[in-house]
């Protein structure tokens, strides 16, 4: 019945995280975490000492530079110092 419909059980993404896709998944590279690698919202999160929800919500009203990619938000390690140096209070 859902394929009369057009109705695909798997989308073309999903279907390479499925068995048997191994053979073209093995071309991926992975990218390191290192120091000069994006951060996730979480390990963001960890070095401001937040909650993830709290970084999201730095990056939805752009007070937080960050790269989004399909739907993952990555953040430069510069951007991240550079907010931080950028809200420090200074007293005087």
């Amino acid at each position: 019945m859902w394929r009369s419909r057009g109705f695909r059980p798997y989308h073309r993404f999903a279907r390479r995280l499925l068995p048997g896709y191994a053979a073209s998944a093995a071309r991926l590279e992975v990218i390191g975490g290192e120091k000069d690698g994006l951060l996730s919202v979480r390990e963001a999160a960890q070095q401001f000492g937040l909650c993830t929800a709290a970084v999201y919500g730095l990056c939805a009203v752009s007070a937080l530079p960050h790269i989004r990619i399909l739907n993952a938000i990555r953040i430069a390690p510069a951007d991240l110092d550079a907010f931080i140096v950028g809200r420090r209070v200074r007293r005087e």
